[in-house]
Protein backbone atom coordinates (compact mmCIF):
# COMPACT_ATOMS: atom_id res chain seq x y z
CA UNK A 1 0.00 0.00 0.00
CA UNK A 2 1.09 3.68 -0.76
CA UNK A 3 2.18 5.69 2.23
CA UNK A 4 1.23 9.31 2.49
CA UNK A 5 4.20 11.63 2.34
CA UNK A 6 5.79 11.68 6.18
CA UNK A 7 3.58 8.61 6.65
CA UNK A 8 5.63 5.95 9.19
CA UNK A 9 8.13 8.92 10.03
CA UNK A 10 6.48 10.46 13.00
CA UNK A 11 4.20 8.60 15.48
CA UNK A 12 1.07 11.06 16.22
CA UNK A 13 3.70 13.76 17.78
CA UNK A 14 1.57 16.72 20.07
CA UNK A 15 -2.32 16.19 18.70
CA UNK A 16 -2.08 11.92 19.43
CA UNK A 17 -0.27 13.31 23.25
CA UNK A 18 -3.20 15.72 23.15
CA UNK A 19 -5.96 13.00 22.10
CA UNK A 20 -4.53 10.85 24.92
CA UNK A 21 -5.43 13.32 27.54
CA UNK A 22 -1.87 13.64 28.65
CA UNK A 23 0.01 17.16 30.08
CA UNK A 24 1.07 18.99 26.54
CA UNK A 25 4.22 20.74 26.38
CA UNK A 26 4.67 22.16 23.08
CA UNK A 27 8.58 22.09 22.80
CA UNK A 28 8.30 23.27 19.16
CA UNK A 29 9.60 26.89 20.56
CA UNK A 30 7.09 28.31 18.07
CA UNK A 31 4.17 30.08 19.65
CA UNK A 32 3.83 32.69 22.12
CA UNK A 33 0.13 31.56 23.47
CA UNK A 34 -2.32 33.84 25.21
CA UNK A 35 -5.88 33.66 26.60
CA UNK A 36 -8.41 36.16 25.82
CA UNK A 37 -11.01 36.62 29.31
CA UNK A 38 -14.31 35.62 27.53
CA UNK A 39 -16.03 33.75 30.13
CA UNK A 40 -14.51 30.32 30.08
CA UNK A 41 -11.98 28.82 33.40
CA UNK A 42 -9.48 26.19 32.19
CA UNK A 43 -6.34 25.00 33.20
CA UNK A 44 -4.64 23.19 29.80
CA UNK A 45 -0.83 22.64 29.53
CA UNK A 46 -0.57 23.87 33.16
CA UNK A 47 -0.28 27.36 32.07
CA UNK A 48 -3.81 29.41 31.80
CA UNK A 49 -6.86 30.16 33.68
CA UNK A 50 -9.57 32.21 33.31
CA UNK A 51 -13.04 33.29 34.70
CA UNK A 52 -15.58 30.57 34.88
CA UNK A 53 -18.27 30.93 32.22
CA UNK A 54 -19.99 29.27 29.14
CA UNK A 55 -17.23 26.06 29.16
CA UNK A 56 -16.60 24.24 31.69
CA UNK A 57 -13.11 23.27 32.54
CA UNK A 58 -13.04 20.26 31.12
CA UNK A 59 -14.20 20.96 27.74
CA UNK A 60 -12.20 24.11 27.04
CA UNK A 61 -9.41 22.02 28.31
CA UNK A 62 -9.87 19.40 25.81
CA UNK A 63 -10.45 22.02 22.95
CA UNK A 64 -7.14 23.75 23.65
CA UNK A 65 -5.00 21.38 23.99
CA UNK A 66 -6.18 19.67 20.28
CA UNK A 67 -6.10 23.73 19.45
CA UNK A 68 -2.60 24.26 21.09
CA UNK A 69 -1.08 20.93 19.89
CA UNK A 70 -2.57 21.01 16.01
CA UNK A 71 -1.23 25.03 15.80
CA UNK A 72 2.24 23.62 16.43
CA UNK A 73 2.68 20.75 14.94
CA UNK A 74 0.65 22.33 11.86
CA UNK A 75 3.44 25.16 11.75
CA UNK A 76 6.13 22.75 12.58
CA UNK A 77 5.38 21.20 9.31
CA UNK A 78 5.11 23.99 7.07
CA UNK A 79 7.83 25.77 8.58
CA UNK A 80 9.95 22.65 7.48
CA UNK A 81 8.49 22.59 3.98
CA UNK A 82 9.22 26.18 3.34
CA UNK A 83 12.68 25.41 4.23
CA UNK A 84 13.31 22.22 1.79
CA UNK A 85 10.93 23.66 -1.33
CA UNK A 86 11.70 27.24 -1.02
CA UNK A 87 14.74 27.70 1.00
CA UNK A 88 13.17 30.27 3.26
CA UNK A 89 12.51 30.72 7.14
CA UNK A 90 8.65 30.92 8.53
CA UNK A 91 7.66 31.88 11.70
CA UNK A 92 3.93 31.11 12.93
CA UNK A 93 1.85 33.56 14.17
CA UNK A 94 1.51 33.81 18.22
CA UNK A 95 -1.78 31.84 19.00
CA UNK A 96 -5.00 33.59 21.13
CA UNK A 97 -7.51 31.09 22.61
CA UNK A 98 -10.99 32.62 23.20
CA UNK A 99 -14.87 31.36 23.60
CA UNK A 100 -17.35 32.78 21.12
CA UNK A 101 -16.16 36.10 20.13
CA UNK A 102 -13.23 37.96 20.13
CA UNK A 103 -12.39 41.37 18.84
CA UNK A 104 -10.26 41.29 15.68
CA UNK A 105 -7.48 44.09 15.71
CA UNK A 106 -7.30 44.02 12.18
CA UNK A 107 -10.92 44.72 11.87
CA UNK A 108 -11.19 47.51 14.06
CA UNK A 109 -11.92 45.40 16.91
CA UNK A 110 -14.99 43.97 15.68
CA UNK A 111 -15.75 40.65 17.64
CA UNK A 112 -14.81 37.76 15.48
CA UNK A 113 -15.94 34.23 15.74
CA UNK A 114 -14.36 31.15 15.28
CA UNK A 115 -11.02 31.80 14.13
CA UNK A 116 -9.44 34.96 12.63
CA UNK A 117 -5.93 35.57 11.80
CA UNK A 118 -4.25 39.89 12.46
CA UNK A 119 -1.38 40.43 9.84
CA UNK A 120 -0.80 43.32 11.64
CA UNK A 121 -0.29 42.18 14.75
CA UNK A 122 0.97 38.48 14.04
CA UNK A 123 -2.04 37.22 15.92
CA UNK A 124 -4.17 34.16 15.46
CA UNK A 125 -7.20 34.04 17.21
CA UNK A 126 -8.95 30.59 17.80
CA UNK A 127 -12.53 30.10 19.03
CA UNK A 128 -12.83 27.32 21.54
CA UNK A 129 -16.59 27.47 21.57
CA UNK A 130 -16.52 26.38 17.58
CA UNK A 131 -14.25 23.85 18.28
CA UNK A 132 -15.93 22.52 21.28
CA UNK A 133 -19.30 22.40 19.07
CA UNK A 134 -17.44 20.77 16.13
CA UNK A 135 -16.21 18.37 18.48
CA UNK A 136 -19.96 17.79 19.54
CA UNK A 137 -21.28 17.43 16.13
CA UNK A 138 -18.39 15.08 14.68
CA UNK A 139 -18.80 12.58 17.37
CA UNK A 140 -16.59 9.38 17.00
CA UNK A 141 -14.61 11.72 14.56
CA UNK A 142 -14.95 14.88 16.93
CA UNK A 143 -11.04 14.71 17.99
CA UNK A 144 -10.08 14.75 14.73
CA UNK A 145 -11.94 17.15 13.81
CA UNK A 146 -11.25 19.35 15.98
CA UNK A 147 -7.76 19.14 15.59
CA UNK A 148 -8.51 19.89 11.70
CA UNK A 149 -10.08 22.70 12.49
CA UNK A 150 -7.19 23.92 14.37
CA UNK A 151 -5.09 22.93 12.11
CA UNK A 152 -7.32 24.82 8.99
CA UNK A 153 -7.47 28.13 11.15
CA UNK A 154 -3.79 27.98 11.14
CA UNK A 155 -3.33 28.39 7.77
CA UNK A 156 -4.89 31.83 7.63
CA UNK A 157 -1.39 32.78 9.56
CA UNK A 158 0.58 30.63 6.67
CA UNK A 159 -0.77 31.43 3.88
CA UNK A 160 0.19 35.45 4.47
CA UNK A 161 3.36 34.48 5.51
CA UNK A 162 4.09 32.16 2.21
CA UNK A 163 2.78 34.34 -0.41
CA UNK A 164 -0.88 32.35 -0.80
CA UNK A 165 -3.41 34.89 0.62
CA UNK A 166 -4.22 36.22 -2.62
CA UNK A 167 -7.36 36.29 -4.77
CA UNK A 168 -10.91 36.18 -4.01
CA UNK A 169 -12.50 33.72 -0.67
CA UNK A 170 -12.58 30.93 -2.97
CA UNK A 171 -8.98 31.25 -4.20
CA UNK A 172 -8.16 32.09 -0.67
CA UNK A 173 -10.09 28.83 1.04
CA UNK A 174 -8.62 26.28 -1.73
CA UNK A 175 -5.18 27.33 -0.66
CA UNK A 176 -5.40 26.94 3.23
CA UNK A 177 -7.66 23.73 2.85
CA UNK A 178 -4.75 22.04 0.96
CA UNK A 179 -2.20 23.49 2.97
CA UNK A 180 -4.28 21.73 6.19
CA UNK A 181 -3.96 18.55 3.94
CA UNK A 182 -0.01 18.95 3.80
CA UNK A 183 -0.10 19.42 7.37
CA UNK A 184 -2.29 16.11 8.30
CA UNK A 185 -0.15 13.90 5.27
CA UNK A 186 3.34 15.13 6.76
CA UNK A 187 1.94 14.47 10.47
CA UNK A 188 0.20 11.27 10.43
CA UNK A 189 -3.18 12.80 11.83
CA UNK A 190 -5.66 9.57 12.05
CA UNK A 191 -8.90 10.02 10.99
CA UNK A 192 -8.34 13.37 8.33
CA UNK A 193 -9.95 11.93 5.41
CA UNK A 194 -11.36 14.21 2.82
CA UNK A 195 -14.56 13.15 3.65
CA UNK A 196 -14.26 14.37 7.54
CA UNK A 197 -12.96 17.43 6.74
CA UNK A 198 -15.54 18.30 4.44
CA UNK A 199 -17.77 17.53 7.33
CA UNK A 200 -15.40 19.21 9.74
CA UNK A 201 -16.15 22.38 7.81
CA UNK A 202 -19.98 21.86 7.74
CA UNK A 203 -19.62 21.33 11.49
CA UNK A 204 -17.81 24.32 12.20
CA UNK A 205 -20.42 26.81 10.15
CA UNK A 206 -23.77 24.95 12.32
CA UNK A 207 -21.16 25.46 15.92
CA UNK A 208 -19.79 29.25 15.36
CA UNK A 209 -21.94 32.02 17.43
CA UNK A 210 -24.01 33.61 14.73
CA UNK A 211 -24.50 37.16 13.94
CA UNK A 212 -21.05 37.57 14.62
CA UNK A 213 -18.21 37.95 11.69
CA UNK A 214 -16.17 34.86 10.52
CA UNK A 215 -13.58 34.88 8.13
CA UNK A 216 -14.86 34.97 4.53
CA UNK A 217 -12.36 32.09 3.06
CA UNK A 218 -12.68 30.15 6.19
CA UNK A 219 -16.46 29.35 6.70
CA UNK A 220 -16.77 29.65 2.97
CA UNK A 221 -20.59 27.63 2.45
CA UNK A 222 -21.68 25.56 -0.14
CA UNK A 223 -18.18 24.38 -1.49
CA UNK A 224 -17.37 21.53 0.00
CA UNK A 225 -16.72 19.72 -2.79
CA UNK A 226 -13.72 21.60 -4.20
CA UNK A 227 -12.63 22.32 -0.53
CA UNK A 228 -12.24 18.43 0.14
CA UNK A 229 -10.66 18.02 -3.37
CA UNK A 230 -8.04 21.05 -2.21
CA UNK A 231 -7.59 19.20 0.91
CA UNK A 232 -7.27 15.74 -0.78
CA UNK A 233 -4.37 17.67 -3.20
CA UNK A 234 -1.99 18.63 -0.08
CA UNK A 235 -2.99 15.18 1.96
CA UNK A 236 -2.16 13.07 -1.36
CA UNK A 237 1.76 15.67 -2.45
CA UNK A 238 2.26 16.84 1.09
CA UNK A 239 4.10 19.43 -0.65
CA UNK A 240 3.54 23.46 -0.73
CA UNK A 241 3.85 23.24 -4.07
CA UNK A 242 0.75 21.43 -4.79
CA UNK A 243 -1.10 24.38 -2.70
CA UNK A 244 -0.12 27.24 -5.25
CA UNK A 245 2.85 29.76 -5.96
Amino acid sequence: MARRPGQGRRRGGPVAEARGGRSLGLGFGLLAVTVASVGLAVAWSGRAGVEAGALSAERAGVAARLAEAAVAEAGAVWRERARAERGVGYAPASLRLYAGAAPDPCAGGAATAGAFFCAETRTLGVDLATLDGIRARMRRDGEAATALFAGRAAALAAQAALGMDAGGAGARAAAGDCLAGVWAARSGLRGATPAVYGRTLAAAREAVAPGVARDAALFAAGAEGPRQAAFARGLAAGTLAACGP
